[in-house]
């Protein structure tokens, strides 16, 4: 089987409410996720900064990554809110099928 011998862990009932239960015991702190991007910006903006002078490829597509041109981010802020969206929306995908097995 191509898919992992893991999933045959999903087949126990039991399995799949300690994950359940696992899940919900650690959302919350995940859920801090976009919290915590916003306080490593402030505190290495600079930094960050000095990177994108250095290496101009915001805006740019850079292997691996592939945007469809009109949906290119064009500034670094822009670049951390889809971070952090991407972030809340996994989240929600997660939360969403794991308490559902």
């Amino acid at each position: 089987m191509k898919t992992g011998w893991y999933l045959r862990l999903f087949e126990d009932p039991k399995f799949r409410e300690a994950v359940k239960v696992r899940w919900n015991e650690v959302k919350g702190e995940l859920e801090t996720l976009p919290g915590y991007i916003d306080g490593l910006l402030a505190l290495h903006r600079e930094s960050f900064d000095r990177n994108f002078e250095r290496w101009p490829v915001i805006g740019t597509n850079v292997w691996p990554n592939s945007w469809p041109e009109e949906q290119l981010p064009t500034s670094y802020d822009e670049e951390v809110a889809l971070l952090k969206d991407f972030c809340v929306r996994r989240l929600q995908w997660l939360d969403t099928n794991i308490n559902n097995l």
